[in-house]
């Protein structure tokens, strides 16, 4: 039985660290957790999203850092 558990990761540029962890969850723990939402602070992530997995574009913090790049 599934329990109640959402599960939220930040993240920027840590793809491989999340890539795994997310194997490790969803392999382990897929029947306790109900979902996890990735926040990608870095807008790049590739992940394939389904009802169990979503991902949200941090488009504020990205803007940020371009625009410091840019000076």
């Amino acid at each position: 039985m599934k329990k109640n558990i959402l599960i939220i990761i930040c993240t920027y540029n840590r793809q491989e660290f999340l890539y795994k962890n997310l194997e490790i969850l969803k392999r382990h723990f897929r029947n306790e957790i109900k979902k996890i939402l990735i926040i990608d602070n870095a807008s790049n992530l590739i992940v394939k999203m389904d009802s169990f997995i979503r991902v949200i574009k941090n488009k504020n913090l990205y803007m940020i850092i371009h625009l410091i790049k840019k000076d």
